[in-house]
């Protein structure tokens, strides 16, 4: 049986060394990404190779320890885990400036390109440091791999770009399914990249059997960047295959009693997103408190605003969670009241609470690859309105059964909050949700690259 290989930078667990015990204990990271890669590995059956790289002190230990991977159970399956350790210097560039900073940035647009972006020598060496992390990955699959004809690499996400390229060097003959679980720009927006990053990834695109993404606007894009950049066509290689909800992870939902008492009674209103410029959180704070001085019956509504600690030590995102604070503030001056409560944790079961026990839930992200929050909270709560951005890959989905707004008009985002508020649940909505769960897309995902 020809065997598949699962690639991501985070695996499955971050393993922390306990002080007191000295003991290795792993700890599950959240993500979208990172739990369809489980759903894969489950699906493929035991002992399937999973490479990521080592993050944390237990991870570095453990890779010392198994240089050829060791099992891990993953829900009622296990994995054969490869645990990457980098040089340090290495994955510091990728995961504190490159990955995180400069090309989630570049990818979702958010630059203003008067004052930044600005490309100089510590660019170059940083994306050196990116083909390095590329290359330990290329070696490590190869080991992996050996000589076996046809077998197959899944790589997940946009971090892997350069990976193809130098897998084909490395396994002739291997099929690469590359997928990006982010947006991706048009050939004006990738532009603002330097010549030599934006090329060398559009090289590893086009090195792939297949290209999945989550929605057709961005695989319209990657089909542009293409032509303009590698001078060649990505064809029927760029599939799109919308991602949506974990059935067993929404049997979490704990909605927490302080908020419970402090939105009891109330039309409610929720926002959830990392800190991060994305998601928009500042706008849906103003938007709910347009809506709130325009229509009197709402006067009593509350904004729940969960907004989960993510890469502070980026100005953008630390600048951005003082936006969200301040806007929160404003509005509780105007009303005399603490309308809006921002609540910063990452807590996946009290995010479920609250989707559970919302009226609204506004998605009103400035670009998202897909935003899957959308379909989670739509199988909660079945008389849930959701007010979602026009630049969300979940709006090619579920835009007829939503209300879809710009993420840049408040006064659209108010007109809808009142809409949402003020009018019964969407008939619809959770039946298009329904099929989208993550086995199914890992289904979907490896049965397309069994036909390459």
């Amino acid at each position: 049986m020809t065997s598949t290989v699962l690639v991501s930078k985070r695996g499955p667990a971050e393993f922390r060394l306990n002080a007191r015990t000295g003991a290795v204990e792993p700890r599950n990271p959240h993500g979208a990404a990172t739990g369809v890669v489980s759903a894969m590995a489950r699906r493929l059956g035991a002992g399937v190779p999973w490479i990521s790289s080592a993050t944390s002190d237990g991870d570095r230990q453990l890779a010392r320890e198994h240089p050829g991977g060791f099992e891990m159970a993953i829900g009622d399956g296990h994995t054969r885990l490869h645990l990457l350790e980098h040089r340090a210097e290495v994955f510091a560039a990728v995961q504190d400036r490159m990955s995180s900073g400069l090309l989630w940035q570049a990818l979702h647009g958010v630059w203003d390109r008067w004052s930044e972006p600005t490309f100089d020598e510590g660019t170059r060496r940083d994306w050196a440091a990116m083909g390095e992390f590329c290359q330990d990955y290329a070696d490590r699959i190869a080991r992996v791999v050996g000589g076996e004809p046809g077998a197959r690499v899944v790589l997940h996400d946009y971090q892997f770009t350069g990976l193809p390229a130098r897998l084909r060097a490395a396994v002739p003959g291997v099929s690469i399914c590359t997928v990006i679980h982010v947006a991706w720009p048009d050939p004006g927006q990738l532009r603002v990249l330097p010549r030599y990053m934006r090329e060398e990834m559009i090289r590893g695109l086009l090195s792939s059997d297949l290209v999945v993404v989550l929605a057709e606007r961005w695989a319209r894009n990657i089909l542009d960047c293409a032509r303009e950049f590698g001078g060649a066509e990505l064809g029927g290689r760029v599939v799109v295959q919308p991602l949506g909800y974990s059935p067993d992870l929404l049997r979490q939902a704990e909605f927490p009693p302080e908020d419970a008492r402090w939105a009891a009674g109330r039309p409610l209103v929720v926002h959830y997103g990392r800190t991060d410029p994305i998601k928009n959180a500042p706008r849906a704070i103003q938007a709910f408190r347009l809506a709130l001085a325009g229509e009197p019956r709402l006067r009593e509504s509350r904004l729940l605003v969960r907004a989960a600690p993510h890469h502070l030590g980026h100005t953008a995102n630390l600048r951005y969670l003082e936006q969200v604070e301040a806007e929160a503030a404003l509005t509780n001056k105007e009303l005399g009241a603490e309308a809006v409560r921002v609540v910063q944790v990452n807590d996946v079961a009290a995010t479920f609470g609250a989707y559970a026990h919302a009226d609204v839930l506004v998605a009103n992200s400035v670009v998202d690859g897909q935003n899957v929050g959308p379909f989670e909270a739509a199988m909660l709560n079945d008389r849930l309105r959701i007010v979602l951005s026009e630049n969300a890959g979940a709006a090619e989905v579920l835009g007829e059964h939503v209300l879809v707004v710009n993420p840049f008009d408040v006064a659209e985002q108010a007109e809808a909050l009142c809409r949402g508020l003020l009018s019964g649940p969407s008939a619809g909505l959770r039946a298009a949700v329904a099929p989208h769960t993550w086995e199914s897309w890992a289904d979907s995902v490896l049965a397309l690259l069994a036909e390459r």
